[in-house]
C-alpha cells in the first residue's frame, strides 16, 4: 500500500474533512493515526453551499494533526448570490506579507468571477491570474487570464460557447478582437 484517504461528513451528508495519507507514519504501520499526508477542511454557509476549503500540509509545531496549529498550505473561498449561484472563487496560495493565513493580504493564486442570467445560467466566466497594482480582488486592474461567454435560447438550452485566451490587436480585454481559443455553437442554422 502506498496511500489511502478518509472522509468525515456532517449531519447533512456533506464532506467536512478529507484526509489523504501517503505514508505509514513513525511507527511504520498503516491505519494507526500517525500517518503522513495532507488534509482539507470544508466549511459551508447556512444554505449548505461550500464556502471555503482549507488545505493543510503539516501537523504544526506540536506534531499533532487536526488542531489549530496545523500547517496551512493554501485555501479557497466561494461567494454565492441569493439564488445559490457561485459568483466568485478565490484560491489563496500563501499567507502574504504579514505571514499570517486568513488575513487581508493573503497571496492570491488565481480568482474567478461568474455572471448569471435571470434563469441561473452562467453567461460569462472570467479567470484572473493575479490581482493588479491596487492589491484588491475583482477590480478593473486585475490580470485576466481567459474568459468564456455562453448564450442560451428561450428554453435555457446552450446555443453558443466561446473561450477567449488573449486580447486582440487593441490589447484590451472584452472587445470584439479578443483571441478565441475555443468556440462551439449548437445552432443548426450555422
Amino acid at each position: 500500500m502506498n496511500q489511502y484517504s478518509t472522509t468525515a461528513y456532517n449531519a447533512n451528508g456533506k464532506p467536512t474533512r478529507i484526509v489523504s495519507y501517503d505514508g505509514a507514519g513513525a511507527n511504520n504501520t498503516w491505519f494507526t493515526g500517525d500517518g503522513e499526508g495532507t488534509y482539507s477542511k470544508n466549511t459551508y454557509d447556512a444554505n449548505g453551499n461550500l464556502k471555503r476549503i482549507d488545505y493543510f500540509s503539516s501537523a504544526g509545531n506540536d506534531n499533532i494533526w487536526f488542531n489549530n496549529d496545523d500547517g496551512q498550505g493554501q485555501y479557497s473561498t466561494t461567494t454565492f448570490d441569493t439564488n445559490g449561484n457561485a459568483t466568485q472563487h478565490v484560491f489563496f496560495k500563501g499567507p502574504g506579507l504579514d505571514l499570517l493565513w486568513l488575513t487581508a493580504d493573503d497571496d492570491v493564486g488565481f480568482h474567478r468571477a461568474i455572471s448569471f442570467d435571470s434563469n441561473g445560467n452562467p453567461t460569462r466566466d472570467i479567470s484572473y491570474g493575479g490581482i493588479g497594482a491596487d492589491r484588491q480582488l475583482f477590480t478593473a486592474d486585475d490580470v485576466v487570464s481567459l474568459y468564456s461567454d455562453t448564450a442560451y435560447d428561450a428554453n435555457g438550452n446552450r446555443t453558443n460557447y466561446t473561450e477567449y485566451n488573449g486580447t486582440g490587436g487593441d490589447e484590451v480585454w472584452f472587445t470584439a478582437d479578443d483571441r478565441v481559443s475555443f468556440g462551439q455553437t449548437n445552432d443548426p442554422a450555422i
